[in-house]
């Protein structure tokens, strides 16, 4: 192992190596090299590379199986066990911590919350926003929660880098023809607590 080379950057240094460790590191049974392309979203060719990068560090082992090359994290390794698999862990930490922020923020006032837009899409980046949907019983609470998104803004700042961009409805406001963000919310946010948008906001029958 290089010991003057740049762990971190050569560990993490490019989405494809990241999408590989943050995949091998969910998984129980190695994968082919196909499957690591498929599951990442990678190109054969830039998944080949990445896993052969990670490869030369010794945070990947290959091993033959019949006619296919498979992959997996070396456990022994100790970049594995002190770098990748903390920072893999203190990522859903993070994940989790964001989605109890919000429940304790908003969940009284609300009948449901959901992240949606780039945060959970995979596409955020510096500048991006902690989108929120809220949906509350009524007028009333639809103010009490937009009160707090102001006044709690500035504290999800400081503690996650992200401005907290909260967009708010009562029920009573709903559309009958859902589309936009609150189509897109549905079909693609993740709830953090209360009812799924599917049941509030349910798909036009044909």
């Amino acid at each position: 192992m290089n010991w003057s080379i740049d762990i971190v950057n050569a560990l993490f240094g490019g989405p494809g190596r990241t999408s590989i460790l943050r995949l091998l590191g969910a998984q129980t049974a190695p994968l082919t090299g196909r499957e690591v392309a498929e599951l990442t979203g990678l190109s054969p060719a830039g998944a080949a590379r990445a896993l052969a990068h990670l490869g030369d560090l010794g945070v990947v082992t290959r091993r033959r199986v019949g006619r296919a090359i498979t992959h997996e994290l070396q456990a022994d390794n100790v970049l594995v066990q002190t770098i990748v698999l903390p920072a893999l862990a203190a990522e859903r930490s993070l994940s989790e911590d964001l989605r109890s922020a919000l429940t304790d923020a908003f969940a009284s006032s609300a009948v449901s919350v959901v992240l949606f837009g780039s945060l959970i899409s995979g596409g955020a980046g510096p500048g991006s926003d902690i989108d929120v949907l809220v949906v509350t019983a009524t007028q009333q609470d639809a103010a009490r929660v937009s009160q707090i998104a102001d006044e709690m803004g500035p504290r999800f700042y400081r503690r996650y880098g992200m401005p907290l961009s909260v967009i708010v409805q009562s029920q009573e406001t709903l559309p009958a023809r859902v589309t936009g963000f609150l189509a897109s919310a549905r079909d693609h946010g993740e709830l953090v607590c209360g009812v799924p948008l599917s049941e509030l906001l349910p798909h036009a029958s044909r």
